[in-house]
């Protein structure tokens, strides 16, 4: 069967079994689970007995957090945890799928490295869900216990699919979580941010920019009724200013110095020295954009602006190398 058209099935079946299975737990240390249409003669993951389920962990190094590459950390620094996530595990590759709900942004990692972005409209009214869980929490080595002790599941579902797809492929249903198999072996990991899986204060709501009352200047005034309104953070920056700034990169060069900027806030976005627009995101003080070859991103602040910069240059070989980095401008007009 082609794996393609076998992926695309497994994430239907999810949708329709998610709301379907339920499970119950036990006193006794063991771990009860409950499917529906299940059987248990075919399919099983080891360890799993009828109703239930020794999730005693025999390698606690495997719950260790996974390292983060420099991009991840780039990601991680310029827009902070992603709200939900996917994890998927094949032929010594792991891809990773970081969701920004609230920013209107995904970025997938193969091992690491960026390889897809994707940006897309986010609506006033809409609810983001956070899930409790980070990737690094979850690696491929990892099986049945060790997630459970990581999602700290006192129940769990399990499904399997042998007689579906003619291959031992199954599904484990835990807070939060929802976990692909072929045999014992991790195939995805998916956040499922609703009821325990949901962080506390979880859904937030993106509202619509409030409405501003624009107070009309007198013939003195150097302002026009036509300039956009700045944030304050934007008006400690707006127009010419001497700066520190300071640079590190993900190949270990940096760079501190000090030079003259000018930045200019408008409708259409960000212009730097002249150079725009960089577009505003669906948040305020955030301006960033992204192609094939440069992603920015410009964070303002009331003493600093931090610009977050992924591009790739060229090794010795010939060969595009990825590289992350982070500047902080730092006023020094006095």
């Amino acid at each position: 069967m082609n794996k393609k058209y076998l992926w695309a099935l497994l994430i239907l079946v999810i949708a329709s079994l998610a709301c379907s299975l339920t499970s119950m737990g036990s006193d006794d240390g063991e771990i009860n689970d409950t499917t529906e249409n299940s059987s248990s003669d075919a399919g099983e993951l080891p360890g799993l007995q009828g109703d239930t389920y020794d999730a005693t962990v025999k390698d606690s190094a495997l719950l260790e957090p996974v390292p983060l590459s420099p991009a991840q950390a780039q990601v991680l620094g310029a827009r902070r945890q992603p709200n939900r996530f996917l994890l998927q595990f094949t032929e010594g590759i792991r891809q990773e799928t970081w969701h920004y709900d609230r920013l209107g942004y995904e970025v997938t990692f193969r091992n690491g490295e960026i390889y897809a972005e994707r940006e897309f409209e986010v609506a006033p009214g809409d609810a983001i869900f956070y899930s409790i869980y980070a990737p690094w929490q979850f690696n491929q080595q990892m099986g049945l216990s060790e997630l459970i002790a990581i999602s700290q599941s006192e129940t769990f579902a399990y499904e399997p699919f042998q007689e579906v797809f003619e291959e031992d492929l199954s599904i484990a249903y835990l807070k939060g979580l929802d976990v692909g198999f072929r045999g014992d072996q991790v195939l995805y990991i998916r956040t499922i941010p609703l009821g325990e899986g949901a962080r506390e204060g979880s859904p937030g709501i993106v509202i619509e920019q409030p409405t501003t009352i624009e107070i009309i200047p007198t013939a003195t005034a150097a302002s026009s009724s036509s300039s956009p309104t700045l944030t304050p953070e934007e008006q400690a920056h707006h127009g010419t200013h001497n700066y520190h700034i300071r640079c590190n990169y993900s190949d270990g060069y940096s760079e501190d110095f000090y030079e003259e900027r000018t930045w200019e806030f408008t409708d259409e976005g960000l212009y730097i020295d002249g150079d725009g627009p960089i577009p505003p995101r669906n948040i305020d003080n955030f301006y960033g954009f992204s192609d094939e070859d440069l992603n920015v991103i410009f964070t303002i602040e009331a003493e600093s602006i931090r610009e977050d910069a992924g591009f790739y240059e060229e090794d010795d070989d010939g060969n595009p190398v990825y590289i992350a980095g982070t500047c902080i401008y730092t006023l020094s007009d006095d």
